[in-house]
């Protein structure tokens, strides 16, 4: 619609905190807190890889 800066700032609110929770993610699986271990990894890896390349590439623009 025209609104770049309220994609930008979206984006870099959202991926950030997508990212940052990948290693508490990756803990409470280790805690022992989901029934087998490393079943949080594929869904965590899925919600983290690619926020981590909206991010990587932002400064490239629309």
């Amino acid at each position: 619609m025209g609104h770049l800066v309220v994609g930008y700032t979206l984006v870099v609110y959202c991926c950030p905190n997508m990212v940052l929770t990948a290693p508490t993610m990756l803990l409470v699986d280790l805690q022992g807190h989901y029934p087998r271990k490393w079943e949080s990894v594929p869904g965590t890896r899925a919600a983290t890889l690619p926020a981590l390349l909206a991010l990587a590439f932002l400064p490239l623009g629309p």
